[in-house]
């Protein structure tokens, strides 16, 4: 089916709209680098979790979605859903400290963690390391699946496709900074995510309503929510475990701290320092993982559902989401949900932008090569960043087939660094070699392994890689840190006044001569009892949803109930309360 005059209208509209918001918000964004990168730390809770929500999913993901349920069936959505377990820690445990900490980007908070020559150089390779490999690498991965929809759409074949596309962004990300995208963020996900309702309720209906999907898929596999072991097996018996239920156990025990953004990843840390304050920054957080693990993707898994009975046989199972889209989608609805593709992706591309150009600015550019310049200098620079990143990207999206492949090597590739990151804030022992040994590992380990599998034939699941990079970098990084220094204990504790994080920090506490300096609140145990609230309260509504669309309502309402009382739990608890913390002599409101 062509695009309709009617869609080209809504497409243009929605062109209009976005490039219209630049232009308004252009004047205020380049009032200066803060602005720019981190809206005057004025944000309220709605709009950045809302932001943070539009900027983590982009028109790779449904594809992403629909290739893993045509090929696994809905199980394998724990590849990311396990995720939503360090999404809790973010919330809970973290987010309160990084908006204390008042950084512009979260590799600014290695010379604030750290001292010494082995901070600064941390600062700079860790920069460098997540705004070129990991940030373009993850920007070629969505400009790709926006190339895969542009050739379904209308027929473009990569060479075309991928420099338009790439150019839009470039231009938008340009002129708007951080202002811009959080505004366009807004009002992007309202019509991202009402393109995918929409696409969900044409495709239910066109294989005859959610009791035929059900019945048509119920005796392949592809609905159940958990892998099964083998009947008659025993936990104890190898046979038990299959690739699957191996997958799941290393997702949810390993995955979710050993991945690259276990403390909340750079994006969703640029929002909560750019929040009005530390409650505001909490709850923007809660928001963005309700709506990203529990709106979100059942939408999606609907339309992949759905495809398998469409297109039983497809050599992509990745295109079977834009196929069925052209296929039939009505003139109009089609349109929008084009417009809602260019929202998830330029939401997405911009905030990436944006976010790399923070690190190549602010803590290589600005830190170590033009130290004192005046910081309309910076802007420009800045902008000169976002064109070196956006060429970069088109480059290395021209030799991505895969979006699944891409996808999980990101994850594998920083997996053997995630478990510092969250240990820095809680144990006194963290050193700048610490984090700089757990790159190198995590990298050389899990480009060496998927080096053999390309080349050699080696065969090593992604299961495998996942765990052989979280501890074979965990050997490598803690060895390192018993060897090496530790940071001297005047410095920590200018952090730990400045933070006032919890856990084992007795030198530090042991060194501040007085209770006012040290704190006075006890998070730990209410923390750790809010992140598994936290968790099992996420759980139970999205799988609770999942049970409801697909027929099976008594577990369905079992599981929202413990999703209620988790809830209740948590505000009874003050787990979703603003109390005033003790922070050096000072007292702040949350």
């Amino acid at each position: 089916m062509a695009l309709a005059p009617l869609d080209w209208i809504v497409i243009s509209l929605y062109i209009v709209m976005i490039l219209g918001v630049g232009l308004a918000v252009m004047r205020r964004a380049h009032r200066g680098t803060n602005e720019y990168f981190l809206t005057g730390r004025s944000l309220p809770w709605w709009v950045a979790g809302t932001s943070m929500v539009a900027t983590s999913f982009s028109v790779d993901t449904p594809l992403l979605i629909t290739g893993w349920v045509r090929t696994g069936g809905i199980q394998q959505n724990w590849v990311w859903w396990s995720l939503a377990i360090s999404g809790m820690v973010a919330v809970f445990a973290l987010s309160r400290l990084w908006r204390r900490a008042k950084i512009v980007t979260d590799v600014e908070l290695t010379e604030l963690r750290y001292s010494g020559q082995s901070a600064q150089w941390l600062r700079g390779f860790r920069g460098f390391w997540l705004a070129i490999p990991v940030n373009v690498i993850a920007m070629a991965l969505v400009l790709r699946a926006m190339g895969k929809v542009a050739e379904a759409v209308v027929g473009w074949p990569p060479e075309l496709s991928l420099p338009i596309v790439g150019g839009i962004a470039f231009v938008y990300a340009l002129f708007a900074g951080l202002w811009g995208v959080v505004i366009t963020d807004f009002v992007q996900f309202f019509i991202a995510l009402g393109g995918a309702v929409i696409f969900a309720i044409f495709a239910v209906e066109h294989v005859g309503g959610l009791t035929s999907l059900v019945d048509n898929l119920s005796s392949g596999g592809l609905l159940n929510f958990f892998p099964h072991p083998p009947a008659g097996s025993s936990c104890w018996q190898g046979a038990f475990w299959t690739p699957a239920l191996v997958g799941l156990a290393v997702y949810s025990l390993i995955q979710w701290w050993a991945y690259l953004n276990s403390d909340g990843g750079g994006k969703i840390i640029q929002r909560m320092s750019a929040s009005k304050n530390e409650r505001h920054a909490m709850l923007g957080v809660l928001w963005f993982n309700i709506a990203h693990y529990v709106i979100r993707p059942w939408p999606w898994i609907l339309v992949a559902l759905a495809s398998v009975i469409v297109y039983p046989e497809m050599s992509d199972p990745e295109m079977a989401y834009p196929r069925l889209m052209m296929d039939i989608l009505p003139a109009g609805w089609l349109g929008l949900l084009i417009a809602g593709f260019l929202a998830a992706f330029m939401s997405t591309i911009d905030t990436q932008l944006n976010w790399g150009s923070s690190y190549l600015i602010n803590d290589i550019y600005r830190r170590f090569i033009v130290k004192n310049a005046h910081d309309r200098h910076y802007l420009l620079a800045s902008k000169v960043s976002v064109l070196i990143l956006s060429i970069l990207t088109v480059g290395v999206a021209l030799f991505i087939d895969s979006v699944r492949g891409a996808f999980m090597f990101i994850l594998a590739f920083g997996a053997g660094t995630g478990a510092v990151y969250i240990l820095r804030w809680f144990w006194w022992r963290i050193n700048a070699w610490t984090e700089i040994s757990a790159m190198i590992a995590s990298t050389i380990i899990s480009s060496s392994l998927y080096i053999l599998n390309k080349y050699a034939g080696a065969g090593i699941s992604y299961p495998a890689i996942i765990s052989i990079t979280a501890f074979g970098s965990a050997f490598i990084w803690i060895a390192v840190t018993f060897v090496t220094r530790p940071v001297p204990t005047t410095h920590l504790c200018k952090f730990y006044q400045r933070t006032q994080p919890w856990g084992a920090w007795g030198p530090v506490k042991a060194a501040l001569s007085s209770p006012a300096e040290i704190g006075k609140h006890n998070e730990a145990a209410k923390a750790i009892s809010w992140v598994a609230l936290g968790a099992v309260g996420l759980f139970g509504l999205l799988l609770g949803i999942g049970k409801l669309l697909l027929g099976d309502s008594g577990t369905g309402i079992v599981l929202l109930v413990v999703a209620g009382i988790c809830w209740t739990l948590l505000i009874i608890t003050g787990g979703l309360g603003g109390k005033a913390v003790v922070v050096g002599n000072a007292t702040t409101k949350n």
